[in-house]
């Protein structure tokens, strides 16, 4: 497994534990994250916000979470990965 699915996996088992200091360490500077038309509607750039994002508005309102992705895909040419 390549090492940027690695990377989302380590991220989603960080969720599931709600470990916001893990996501912490996962994240860049340059993170963005889109969850428009969700309950939790955001659309944010920079690690500070998204981390802000993810301990007040998102990890708080949770006793626990279990993400379970299904498909992990893979972009090598655009640098991306994709979790359903």
């Amino acid at each position: 497994m390549s090492q940027n699915k690695e990377l989302v996996k380590s991220l989603i088992d960080c969720f599931n534990k709600l470990n916001a200091q893990g996501i912490a360490a996962l994240v860049t500077e340059e993170v963005k994250h889109s969850a428009a038309g969700t309950a939790f509607n955001a659309e944010i750039e920079g690690r500070d916000e998204f981390m802000d994002y993810i301990r007040n508005d998102l990890l708080a309102k949770f006793n626990s979470i279990q993400f379970d992705p299904y498909n992990i895909f893979e972009d090598r040419e655009t640098n991306t990965v994709t979790a359903e």
